[in-house]
């Protein structure tokens, strides 16, 4: 939703948009103690958490990034309590509407429908009816850093 580009690639894979590039990063991090996986809940996926060393790397770039916190809480809040096919569903809505920006929504839910097709076709048109209202409020809220 940010204007901002972090230069990750990203495909469809498995449960939605992947980027093997964030992928490799997150593992660097990770290798290097700045971030670490933790197990909120068992039998679901990890939440990145940062390190003690990780919170220290992340105040000395507090300025780089202060900018965008308002775009990462609005995110946080969205997606919380969400389970992966809502995720699923709405990451590919958003991944489809991000390479074809100026098509309608039903040829937009028509292409999610193609490349998820076990998301019927209403559940895709959900899926982009509510990513088209999140970028309509993030563009009114946030000005210029969102899209």
């Amino acid at each position: 939703m940010s204007k901002s580009s972090f230069g990750y690639k990203f495909v469809i894979y498995k449960h939605g948009p992947y980027s093997f590039e964030l992928n490799n990063e997150l593992a660097a991090m990770r290798a290097s103690n700045i971030l670490e996986f933790k197990f909120p809940k068992e039998g679901y996926g990890p939440s990145i958490v940062p390190t003690e060393f990780g919170e220290r790397v992340l105040k000395a770039n507090e300025e780089n990034i202060q900018g965008l916190e308002p775009v990462i809480e609005f995110l946080s809040e969205w997606f919380a309590g969400s389970d992966v096919r809502h995720l699923e569903k709405v990451a590919t809505a958003y991944y489809v509407t991000q390479k074809n920006p100026r098509d309608p929504a039903i040829c937009r839910a028509q292409k999610l429908n193609l490349l998820k097709p076990h998301v019927d076709i209403l559940a895709a048109e959900e899926a982009v009816r509510i990513v088209d209202e999140k970028r309509e409020f993030a563009k009114n809220k946030f000005g210029r850093i969102a899209a």
